[in-house]
């Protein structure tokens, strides 16, 4: 039986920690998040367990915020655990040649690999106009190193093993001066690739959130327990930590955030900060508020009120942060909020049964409906939300494009893990259901980065745990074979690069969640024979710990393990 996710939330980007330098949460704090800076590539096409998953990579459940919920990079320690392991060879497939094109007409090189930091810990990738790969060395320090190459630049030194760190959109994070009591952290540096060093001497639980471009800051401060956590929404060039926007009525409940209750999201689209969260400090507080902080202002405005209704602590917003979805918790309806200014108008569309997901242009927002969440729909950002129908007999998503325009749905299933498969765009004035895969034999279906093309697994192997990775036009047309042996594939951030996981093994002295991986590379679009790809790339199936590889553009940069664990950078071309 192959692991099967049907009617998953749409949501649920949660808010997360820094890692510390010793490769140990601090404390109750230590949620993680697929959000490590750059494209987390945790969640894949495919599967490398041996079974079949019905998630995306691409899923249009998340945000669409960058340094969404403050994600928390990986402390890598698990990275540096194989001492040997080989990449194992069951599985294996495809050739590496050199250049070619399906039809002999339009050139495909290899990648190119290399070695970033030897014995490093993986942290994350920035996501600024100038992304840095941040890790921690085995000298104890941070540093961060271009991903178009380039010197090192080191951001700590002298770290202990109480010290913690953070990537989070276009900025890096750490905390240092831990209190062996209370676990707060004494100070908290913020380095951009702009400003530079920020150092800030202020309590905190090592809460951090950035914006994609590393301008506008989230910064946890004043923190003396672990009752409430208040924030300075402020600019990177010269923060201003005095009267945080959110403080007072409008502080964020941690004991409600440790007893899983309600698990705030903290986030930017755009430059505007975005805050569903619980308020006061009960712990069995579960309806949430809607606060925003534009991009030039440093107070915060109040959406969406928690004490006379309240919602669910997750939102999606458009790619201004100016029109939010959210789910109201009494009633579960859909809501539009379309901010201007002060200005704040709420449109109410229908109950739901799933969180509704705002499109990246701000025309609607998609969600399923119905008594069995059967119902794919999408309403209009507006003050009175016009509803469309855009599937029926939806048993499942699986997934959407980045700008979450296009969805990916399944009306049939095997049993076993295996789906059709239909796209349609929602974004569409006459949107059109496309049939990808018309029976119940396809699985790991995600998109290309730019959307493009659909990939997906058929014929699955029970024997090897391989299946045959194609793709095809996301509006339907000529479908192409990519790898006819292939577990689970991994997009790139941009463009119609993928890689195929052509082996996989379990990890020498690591955990029972960690695999060895090799990948090999093609293009979506073209085909041919798989190229050169890397050998030896961690992946932990256990999706609670922090990632181990994120892409930037169309570079993959992953832990190595082996006899010399690293961090490597694989860029397609």
């Amino acid at each position: 039986m192959r692991a099967v996710v049907i009617g998953a939330s749409l949501l649920g980007v949660a808010l997360a920690t820094a890692c510390s330098a010793s490769g140990t949460d601090p404390g109750d704090d230590g949620s993680s998040s697929s959000s490590s800076g750059g494209a987390s590539s945790s969640s894949s096409g495919g599967k490398v367990d041996g079974g079949k998953s019905s998630s995306s990579s691409s899923s249009g459940g998340s945000s669409g915020s960058s340094g969404s919920s403050g994600s928390s990079g990986s402390s890598g320690s698990s990275g540096s655990s194989g001492s040997s392991g080989s990449s194992g060879s069951s599985g294996s497939s495809g050739s590496d040649g050199g250049t070619d094109a399906s039809d002999g007409s339009v050139p495909v090189t290899n990648p190119v690999l290399s070695v970033v930091k030897s014995g490093a810990q993986f942290l994350g990738v920035t996501t600024d106009a100038t992304p840095h790969i941040v890790y921690f060395t085995a000298a104890n320090t941070i540093e961060a190193t271009p991903v178009a190459g380039g010197t090192p630049v080191v951001l700590a030194t002298g770290l202990t093993a109480t010290d913690s760190a953070v990537v989070s959109g276009g900025a890096v994070a750490w905390f240092t001066g831990q209190n062996a009591t209370t676990k707060l952290f004494a100070a908290t540096h913020v380095w951009t690739k702009t400003y530079g060093q920020k150092d800030i001497t202020t309590g905190s639980h090592g809460i951090f959130a950035a914006s994609e471009d590393g301008t506008r800051l989230a910064i946890e401060v004043g923190s003396t327990d672990d009752l409430s956590a208040q924030f300075a929404i402020t600019n990177a060039a010269a923060p201003v930590i005095t009267a945080p926007a959110l403080s007072g009525a409008n502080a964020v409940n941690l004991q409600a955030y440790a007893a899983d209750n309600c698990v705030p999201q903290l986030g930017f689209a755009s430059n505007v900060f975005i805050g569903a969260f619980c308020t006061g400090t009960v712990s069995t507080t579960v309806n949430a508020r809607l606060v925003t902080v534009g991009a030039a202002d440093a107070t915060a405005t109040l959406r969406l009120d928690d004490t006379t209704a309240g919602i669910y602590p997750s939102w999606s917003a458009d790619a201004t942060g100016t029109k939010i979805a959210v789910a109201d918790r009494t009633t579960a309806t859909a809501k539009a909020v379309i901010t201007a200014g002060a200005t704040t108008t709420v449109g109410s569309a229908e109950v739901v049964a799933t969180f509704p997901t705002m499109i990246s242009d701000g025309s609607a927002m998609v969600y399923q409906t119905g008594a069995d969440a059967d119902v794919l729909k999408k309403a209009t950002a507006a003050a009175t939300p016009v509803l469309s129908t855009l599937a029926t007999g939806v048993l499942g998503l699986h997934g959407a494009t980045t700008d979450r325009k296009r969805w990916a749905y399944w009306t049939l299933e095997s049993g076993v893990g295996d789906f059709n498969l239909i796209t349609i765009d929602a974004s569409s004035a006459t949107p059109t259901p496309a049939t990808i895969v018309a029976t119940a034999v396809a699985y790991g279906v995600t998109f290309t980065g730019d959307g493009s093309k659909v990939l997906y697994l058929d014929t699955y192997n029970e024997t090897d745990g391989t299946g045959k990775l194609k793709s095809k036009p996301a509006a339907g047309g000529t479908e192409i074979l990519l790898d006819a042996a292939s577990f689970a594939a991994f997009p790139a951030q941009t463009g119609t690069g993928v890689l195929s996981v052509t082996a996989v093994a379990a990890v020498t002295g690591g955990t029972t969640s960690q695999r060895n991986l090799t990948v090999k590379y093609s293009d979506a679009a073209v085909g041919g024979a798989l190229k050169t790809g890397a050998s030896n790339v961690l992946f932990d199936t256990d999706n609670t710990v922090a990632a181990t590889s994120a892409w930037s553009g169309k570079a993959f940069v992953h832990t190595t393990v082996g006899t010399t664990p690293a961090i490597s950078k694989l860029v397609l071309p």
